[in-house]
């Protein structure tokens, strides 16, 4: 009898656990599908040359998925942002500048094979247009950094002070070896463009 009374307490409390587990299963809320897009991995100025390292899948409700996300980081590695994008924001099509393949007429060419694209804070005396061909010049000592090279995008610095109208960020082309003296004499301050 003690051996059935026994067998009949594991059953019952085998039950009510079963009966617990279903009720909070039936409780929660279902989970929205979900598929993995292209966001921002940090904030990101206008201007800037995506790179992998800016860029992360994260999971989005499939009902809300933004029209044109994009769904692989290869995608926009390479590509120019015309609008800064925060953290956790999707990349969507209108936040970056077509290349010209997508677009005759724009004057923004696709990176070529071994160059790189630089964005630099840059004074304003001298407004840049995409296309044109500059001279790098340091704004503290005047000297020249780099000749002729290309520049890629321009936008307004949104990092700075609205008191600072004329602040920009200036993408330039360049080959690797004037990359690195490029950025180091962007870490002294803004740099000065001169039209050839």
């Amino acid at each position: 009898m003690t051996l059935k009374r026994g067998a009949f307490v594991i059953a019952w409390l085998g039950a009510t656990v079963l009966i617990d587990q279903q009720r909070q299963r039936l409780a929660a809320p279902p989970r929205p599908e979900t598929v993995p897009i292209v966001v921002a991995a940090v904030d990101l100025p206008q201007a800037t040359f995506l790179r992998p390292e800016n860029l992360r899948l994260t999971d989005w409700p499939v009902a809300n998925v933004p029209r044109g996300a994009a769904r692989d980081v290869s995608k926009l590695t390479g590509r120019i942002l015309v609008k800064r994008v925060a953290e956790g924001e999707p990349i969507l099509p209108d936040m970056i500048a077509p290349r010209e393949d997508e677009n005759a007429g724009n004057t923004v060419p696709l990176i070529p094979l071994g160059m790189r694209a630089l964005a630099v804070r840059v004074d304003g005396t001298y407004l840049p247009v995409v296309g044109d061909i500059v001279d790098v010049i340091s704004a503290r000592s005047r000297k020249p950094i780099l000749r002729g090279v290309k520049v890629l995008a321009v936008g307004a610095d949104l990092e700075l002070p609205e008191t600072c109208p004329l602040a920009l960020v200036a993408t330039l082309l360049v080959t690797p070896d004037q990359s690195e003296p490029l950025a180091l004499a962007a870490n002294d301050g803004p740099l000065r463009l001169a039209k050839r």
